[in-house]
């Protein structure tokens, strides 16, 4: 169980909030894409994470770090892989959502029993407005690469296994609105670059060992549950 605090907080103002604790690696791709992912600590947000691929077509791109989703993720044991490392458009694959473009803007697997963990690669995935992984039996912490997906709008990996600490790459999130990271296995402080989020509305990080110093978030309407 878990109690939720909620507070909100009103535009030109700040927030406080104190936190206190709560009571296999992904396989590498043998075909193309190649990814090479720097740095390997997380860095300072003067310097975000640089990914470099070959070959560089968007399509493949988005083939690719799904490809790595898949076997990270044990995907041959999700309750529904439909159409995944098919020859259908990737548009068409279980849990994909695309835009009239055909520029991949939504991942959606919650509660399809994936397990493993969360490959670097889906830092290629740069269109992603909607990234949803909640309620799965996922592992490991969280790859600094997420910075990468400075479209998205929601990101929801709530109600897995996930630890180690938060990457300060969250602060990349310049277009987040809600972040669900509640019910894991997180601990360490929230880091600072949380007051960076700008358009955030919806934070949710209870259920975690989170600590730290309190922070300010500037947003016109914020709901806090910690």
């Amino acid at each position: 169980g878990h109690t939720a605090n909620t507070t909100c907080c009103a535009c030109g103002g700040g927030i406080k909030v104190q936190l206190n604790p709560s009571p296999s690696p992904a396989p590498s791709l043998s075909q193309d894409p190649t990814v090479s992912v720097r740095p390997t600590q997380s860095p300072s947000l003067s310097q975000k994470p640089t990914v470099s691929m070959q070959p560089t077509n968007q399509y493949e791109q988005q083939m690719g770090a799904l490809v790595a989703v898949y076997g990270a993720a044990n995907g041959n044991a999700w309750h529904s892989n439909t159409n995944w490392l098919s020859d259908a458009q990737v548009c068409n694959w279980f849990g994909v959502s695309c835009n009239n473009n055909g520029d991949m803007i939504g991942l959606d697997l919650y509660d399809n029993s994936l397990s493993g963990s969360l490959p670097s690669e889906l830092g290629l995935l740069t269109d992603l407005q909607i990234l949803r992984l909640a309620s799965n039996a996922l592992s490991g912490s969280l790859p600094s690469e997420l910075g990468l997906l400075t479209d998205l709008q929601v990101l929801r990996f709530n109600h897995n296994t996930l630890s180690g600490n938060l990457p300060s790459e969250l602060g990349l999130f310049e277009n987040l609105q809600r972040l669900y990271l509640d019910s894991n296995s997180l601990v360490g402080s929230i880091p600072s670059e949380l007051e960076l989020l700008t358009s955030l509305q919806v934070l949710h990080f209870y259920d975690n060992s989170l600590i730290g110093t309190a922070y300010r978030m500037k947003c016109a309407r914020c709901v806090i549950a910690i």
